[in-house]
């Protein structure tokens, strides 16, 4: 599934957050540029495409590790669809 992440307008963001992603066969760790200036606010930014299986402990986990403590890290939300970005969202249920 394409996953997606939204991060809204804050200053001072981070260059290098780390958003691990957890799915059916593994995990990754993708590097986003929150950075007002530079980065990924205020529009959906690809992580990536994953396999998440129903039932399963699927999930995506921002962390301020490694990040400069003068910054802000977050994320407004997180999308997950079948076949790319303007493609069936999935529910939860």
């Amino acid at each position: 599934m394409g996953t997606y992440l939204r991060v809204a307008v804050l200053s001072p963001r981070a260059s290098e957050v780390p958003h691990k992603v957890v799915y059916d066969g593994g995990e990754t760790t993708v590097l986003t540029d929150q950075d007002c200036a530079t980065g990924t606010h205020g529009e959906w930014y690809p992580l990536g495409t994953f396999a998440f299986a129903a039932g399963t402990g699927g999930y995506v986990e921002i962390s301020n590790e490694g990040v400069p403590t003068a910054s802000y890290v977050g994320a407004d939300a997180v999308r997950l669809a079948r076949g790319g970005f303007d493609a069936q969202i999935v529910g939860w249920d």
